[in-house]
């Protein structure tokens, strides 16, 4: 037990650092407020960044150089249906939900342009939350997995429910204070369901790839109900 929970401490440390660094690295560059204001792309691109980095250099020398051990090869297996289609179709219906419930504002950053939504939200942003939590934080985890509950059948391991709860508390940090709270508990379990879904199967085919499909997808599908929703 000890050493489960020493693993699991070691491993959060290890995450907030990065969380800490990406944040500090931010706030060293606000007296640059000109630039980030007018690159508004800027204020996601450079914490993402960091944690692309620090996430990627610090599973290198835990792998001793292979970085294999932690999803950066191709899926051993690959469901289009788990992968593809249940993603767009659990996002489109969250996000509708969503779309309906009390807000301030939309969950798309301001002053982005349609082609940086493209690059910045759903490709750059799904690969290095990926790499973070699932790369990162569930590989650090990774020989817990034998430990963990069976839901609806299904079994989830530990180091999955770590790894998307911390997903889910990374939502909260980023939208604790402009969200009402019925829709902020709402935003948090579908960010944890969705870490979920992405980390079993990070788990199934041994590869980072279908999580980052997955993530892509659902937030592919936010922007598609988001402008639905305006449009109407």
């Amino acid at each position: 037990m000890l050493r489960i929970i020493g693993r699991i401490l070691i491993t959060l440390l290890v995450a907030m650092a990065i969380i800490i660094i990406a944040s500090a690295i931010m706030m060293s560059l606000s007296e640059a407020s000109l630039l980030l204001e007018k690159n508004s792309w800027l204020m996601g691109f450079i914490p993402h960044t960091a944690m692309l980095v620090l996430s990627t250099l610090i599973l290198l020398m835990l792998g001793k150089g292979n970085l294999g051990q932690y999803g950066y090869k191709l899926p051993s297996d690959f469901s289009f249906t788990k992968i593809v289609m249940l993603p767009l179709v659990f996002g489109v219906a969250a996000n509708i939900i969503l779309a309906y419930l009390p807000k301030t504002d939309s969950f798309l950053p301001e002053g982005y342009s349609f082609p940086q939504i493209i690059i910045f939200i759903w490709l750059y942003a799904s690969v290095c939350e990926e790499i973070y939590t699932r790369g990162l934080i569930q590989g650090m985890l990774s020989p817990l997995a034998q430990h963990g509950l069976t839901i609806l059948k299904t079994r989830v391991s530990l180091p999955v429910i770590i790894g998307a709860a911390f997903f889910s508390l990374m939502h909260l940090m980023a939208f604790a204070t402009t969200m009402p709270s019925v829709t902020l508990i709402f935003f948090l379990l579908v960010a944890f369901l969705l870490g979920v879904l992405a980390g079993n199967q990070l788990e199934k085919t041994g590869s980072l790839i279908p999580a980052i499909i997955i993530h892509i997808i659902f937030n592919v599908s936010g922007s598609i109900v988001d402008a639905v929703v305006k449009f109407f």
